[in-house]
């Protein structure tokens, strides 16, 4: 790891120690341990800060999935705890977590239904089409093997879902139809103002970003704008929630080193720590790229 990653690899070991005692049920939800009992929900925002600073977030993926979410834990339940949402910016590995995530799910719950949300943003639908076919949804296997790029009766019947399942709060779902019918910000809308999961918005804008954006080697525009949408979006809720040190790492993210330091500056007031995470945020070549 970098400086910034081992920093950051230090206090996800903390919050691993506080969460040990976590453990899944038959269908592999998790279930609470002593961390959550007391009060403590995931690392700090600092650390987030600190995973953003670094560069090399793959790698701290890997330590979060050997610290926190053996295959046995792989959940998004628990990956959230870590803050992976905010800071893996890894087009590959996110897309790769998605996999795992969605294979892992499955594997739990024998239910086509909680991968949904994962395949769909993988663009992986022959995949989602052969799980329901194995599980004898002959209508769902049907269903996604629709062309949805080129059928717009396919698109129409998508949304259509969509605003159903909107409106029982399946959220997840919700936001999985919406990416079918082409409607990327109205699926990230829905993970982040209703689902209240704006990591979740932010990884799915990651994995889209990566299935769908590029040419070659490179990112196209609207593939940027997925994510950074997304971003936005998760910026103005930790701005709602007061939570400076949060809006600090995703200013960051977004670009935006100059107002991330002020933030940061902003929450040193009430989390010492936040100094020590300013002071590198000034020193960072990201400050001088800016100025450029």
């Amino acid at each position: 790891f970098d400086a910034c990653g081992a920093r950051f690899v230090s206090l996800a070991r903390v919050w691993a120690s506080l969460r040990r005692s976590e453990h899944t049920d038959e269908r592999g939800e998790v279930l609470p341990g002593c961390g959550r009992i007391l009060g403590v929900v995931g690392v700090p925002a600092t650390a987030v800060c600190w995973a953003v600073l670094s560069e090399n977030d793959s790698a701290l993926l890997e330590a979060v999935l050997e610290l926190g979410a053996p295959a046995h834990m792989l959940h998004w339940d628990v990956l959230r705890t870590f803050g992976v949402g905010y800071w893996l910016r890894d087009l590959d590995a996110a897309r790769k977590l998605g996999e795992r995530l969605a294979r892992q799910r499955f594997a739990a719950t024998r239910d086509a239904e909680e991968c949904i949300l994962w395949y769909v943003a993988l663009q992986r639908l022959s995949a989602l089409a052969a799980l329901f076919r194995t599980a004898g949804n002959a209508k769902f296997a049907s269903f996604f093997a629709r062309d949805f790029a080129n059928d717009e009766g396919a698109r129409a019947a998508a949304s259509k879902n969509a605003y159903r399942l909107l409106a029982t709060k399946r959220y997840d779902l919700a936001a999985a139809f919406f990416l079918l019918a082409g409607a990327q910000d109205d699926a990230l809308a829905v993970l982040n103002d209703r689902g209240k999961d704006a990591q979740l918005a932010l990884l799915v804008a990651t994995i889209v970003s990566g299935a769908t954006g590029r040419k070659g080697d490179q990112i196209t525009d609207v593939a940027t704008k997925v994510e950074s949408d997304a971003c936005t979006r998760a910026i103005e809720a930790a701005r709602t929630s007061g939570d400076a040190c949060l809006e600090s790492a995703l200013l960051w993210r977004l670009g935006q080193c100059r107002a991330a330091l002020g933030s940061c500056g902003e929450a040193a007031g009430t989390v010492p720590a936040a100094r020590f995470v300013a002071s590198a945020m000034s020193q960072h070549r990201g400050i001088g790229e800016e100025e450029a």
